[in-house]
C-alpha cells in the first residue's frame, strides 16, 4: 500500500502510526522492504507476467527501498529488510520469489546494500517464521554467514514464532536459535 505504482508513494497511513509511536515515546520496527508476498509486483514483473530484466529490477528494489527508508530515515530504528526468503522444502535453500527469478540469488544482498545506503543509522533484519526450527535454523545461519563473507551488515534475525503450546520442546527450540543466531 505505500507504493501502489513506480514512482507514486502513500505514507498518510504509515506516517500515523509513526507519528503515534514517537508521541508515545515508542520505537518502531518497519516490516517489510523486500517480501515474496506483499512487496509490489511491477517490482519485478513486467506486464506479461515474466520477471524483469536484472537491471531494472535492481533499479525498481533501489527505488522502493530508498523511497520508504528515506521518508521514514530518523522515525524508524530498524527494518526487517529482507522477509521469509527461506524455502520451506526439504534440500532447498532460498524460495523462489519474484524478486529471486528477476534479481538472482543475491537479491537479498542487495537489498541489505540498498538499505545500508538509505539510512546507515537504521538497524537491519532479516525476519521469517520458523527459524527456530532446526532445518530452518541451518538455512538462515548459511543465510546470515554468507551475507557477513560479502560485508553485508545483519543487526539480527527476527524470528517470528507461531508456537504451540501442546508443542513438544518449542521454547528450547526457540532458546536454541536465539544463542545459534546470537553467536553467528
Amino acid at each position: 500500500s505505500l507504493h501502489p505504482r513506480p514512482g507514486e508513494f502513500r505514507f498518510t497511513a504509515a506516517d500515523k502510526i509513526v507519528d503515534f509511536a514517537r508521541e508515545h515515546r515508542m520505537k518502531v520496527v518497519g516490516h517489510t522492504l523486500c517480501w515474496h508476498s506483499q512487496s509490489p509486483a511491477f517490482l519485478y514483473r513486467g506486464a506479461d507476467g515474466k520477471p524483469l530484466p536484472r537491471e531494472e529490477a535492481l533499479k525498481n528494489l533501489k527505488d522502493h527501498i530508498d523511497g520508504v527508508m528515506g521518508h521514514f530515515k530518523g522515525k524508524v530504528m530498524g527494518w526487517d529488510v529482507v522477509n521469509e526468503a527461506i524455502s520451506d522444502a526439504t534440500g532447498e535453500y532460498l524460495r523462489s520469489t519474484p524478486a529471486k527469478r528477476a534479481i538472482g540469488d543475491d537479491y537479498i544482498v542487495k537489498a541489505c546494500e540498498f538499505a545500508r545506503a538509505a539510512d546507515p543509522d537504521a538497524e537491519l533484519y532479516y525476519n521469517d517464521y520458523s527459524n527456530e526450527q532446526p532445518e530452518k535454523l541451518e538455512k538462515t545461519i548459511r543465510l546470515i554467514r554468507e551475507l557477513k563473507a560479502k560485508g553485508v551488515r545483519i543487526d539480527a534475525v527476527g524470528i517470528q514464532c507461531h508456537l504451540r503450546l501442546d508443542e513438544p520442546h518449542a521454547l528450547e527450540k526457540v532458546d536454541h536459535a536465539i544463542a545459534a543466531y546470537s553467536a553467528e
